[in-house]
């Protein structure tokens, strides 16, 4: 593919805009989750009225409601972690490909570098390179650690518990609460709406 000027790009220059793309991504369902928050602060204020005008169940229903977006909101951090991981692993395959392209020119100057220098500041070359594939190591080491992170999920039906209990202490609201069934279904389906209009 070419760029403005119809010259080719090059893999790592590709991999690059691809990394653009991924940020604006993790930028737009930020400000996604900047509204939803917003409209879970409307949703606290509308809940402690309605407790105070004794609606109890439409109180209940706003809160629902809360915890849905609160989920929702857990599910996008999840979504930037993942586009995170993607981010760093297009660095290390760039960085990969700079260390087989460091190693070809290696292999290609050896013979020529052997003629002209002693075995000790050949040796001091080959550290250097060992020493840069102990820290590309380190690094993916680190990018497998936070990729394994990733895949962990938010649902679990305490959180769910744990959020309505807040929700209630953080606008003063003294009621009894049934059991909160939320359908995860229409929550993934939100989501995946979401990502689409993004």
């Amino acid at each position: 593919m070419g760029n403005f000027f119809g010259k080719e790009k090059t893999a790592e220059e590709e991999l690059d805009d691809i990394k653009i793309d991924l940020e604006v991504t993790i930028d737009n369902i930020g400000y996604a989750k900047e509204e939803l928050l917003e409209k879970c602060g409307e949703y606290k204020a509308k809940a402690k009225e309605q407790s105070t005008d004794g609606k109890e169940d439409t109180c209940l229903q706003t809160l629902r409601h809360i915890v849905r977006l609160t989920k929702i909101c857990n599910k996008m951090d999840d979504s930037i972690m993942k586009i995170e991981n993607m981010k760093n692993t297009i660095t290390l395959v760039n960085m990969q490909a700079k260390m087989q392209e460091t190693m070809a020119n290696v292999c290609q100057l050896l013979g020529v570098i052997n003629e002209s220098m002693s075995g000790e500041e050949l040796q001091e070359i080959m550290s250097n390179f060992e020493q840069q594939q102990k820290e590309l190591d380190a690094k993916q080491i680190i990018l497998d650690s936070k990729m394994e992170q990733s895949m962990k999920t938010y649902d679990d039906p305490e959180e769910e518990k744990r959020l309505l209990e807040q929700l209630k202490r953080e606008i003063g609201i003294e009621m009894n609460l049934p059991e909160v069934n939320i359908d995860e279904n229409d929550i993934t389906k939100r989501i995946e709406q979401l990502n689409k209009d993004i």
